[in-house]
C-alpha cells in the first residue's frame, strides 16, 4: 500500500529531489525516518507549549479529560452519542456510569496494544451485569462471524462492532465489498437464530451458552 502525506520538507536538498510537498512514503522511507525521529516530536512539543500543556506534568489521558472531550463532542455534534472505547475492568465501567457517560465499548483493541490483556469476551459479562442497566454496553474485538455476535449479545452487549470484516471487503471490492460482507454476516446471523429456535435478536440470552461439555460433570473450581 502506498500512502501519500502532505508535509512540508524543511531541507532544501530533499525538497529539490521530491519537487513537491506530497511525499510518497514508499519511495522516501529514509526521509520519513529522519522526520519522525526529529521534526515530528519537536513539532508536537511546540504545539503543546503553545496551548500551555506540559506533557511531563499533565497525563495524556484522565477521566477529567474524558468528560471534557464528551462535552466538546456534544457541542460540535449536536448531542450525538459519545463512546469510551477500551473498557476492560468493572471499576472503570462503574466510573464511566458515575460520571454520566451513556455508552462504553468493551474492547482490548483486538489485542494489538497489550498482547497480555484479557480477552474482551471474558470481561464483557461482569461489566454488563454491573452497569448494563445504567449505560449502553457495546462490544468490540475479534468478531468474525455470526456466532461471535450471538455470544456477545447473550453476555449482555447491546451493540456489536466489527472492524476487519468490512475492511477486507473494502480492500477487495470497494463499497460493494463492504455491502457484500454485511449481507453475508446478517444472513449467517438469521440462520443461526433460526436453528437456535429463536424468533428475533431480542430473544438471545445466556441460556443459549454453555461454557463446558455437559457430560464432563463440571463443578465450580474443578474440571
Amino acid at each position: 500500500m502506498v500512502t501519500t502525506l502532505k508535509m512540508y520538507c524543511n531541507h532544501h536538498e530533499e525538497a529539490a529531489d521530491h519537487g513537491e510537498k506530497d511525499l510518497n512514503t514508499m519511495t522516501c522511507m529514509f526521509w520519513m525516518v529522519h522526520y519522525f525521529c526529529n521534526n515530528a516530536r519537536i513539532t508536537i512539543l511546540a504545539r503543546l507549549a503553545e496551548k500551555g500543556v506540559d506533557p511531563d506534568k499533565q497525563p495524556a489521558e484522565s477521566w477529567d479529560k474524558a468528560v471534557w472531550a464528551r462535552e466538546k463532542w456534544q457541542e460540535i455534534s449536536g448531542g450525538r452519542p459519545f463512546l469510551i472505547k477500551g473498557i476492560q475492568r468493572v471499576d472503570d465501567a462503574e466510573k464511566a456510569a458515575d460520571l454520566g457517560f451513556e455508552r462504553i465499548v468493551v474492547s482490548n483493541h483486538a489485542g494489538r496494544q497489550v498482547d497480555g490483556a484479557i480477552a474482551s469476551l471474558d470481561a464483557l459479562e461482569m461489566i454488563a451485569e454491573r452497569v448494563g442497566d445504567r449505560l449502553v454496553v457495546t462490544f468490540d474485538s475479534g468478531v468474525r462471524r455470526a456466532a461471535d455476535i450471538v455470544k456477545t449479545l447473550a453476555l449482555g452487549a447491546k451493540f456489536v462492532a466489527i472492524g476487519r470484516l468490512w475492511i477486507w471487503g473494502l480492500s477487495i471490492m470497494g463499497e460493494h465489498g463492504v455491502s457484500h460482507v454485511l449481507k453475508v454476516l446478517l444472513a449467517d446471523l438469521d440462520i443461526l437464530i433460526i436453528v437456535a429456535g429463536l424468533n428475533r435478536v431480542e430473544d438471545i440470552d445466556k441460556d443459549l451458552l454453555m461454557s463446558f461439555p455437559a457430560g464432563f460433570g463440571y463443578r465450580k473450581g474443578k474440571l
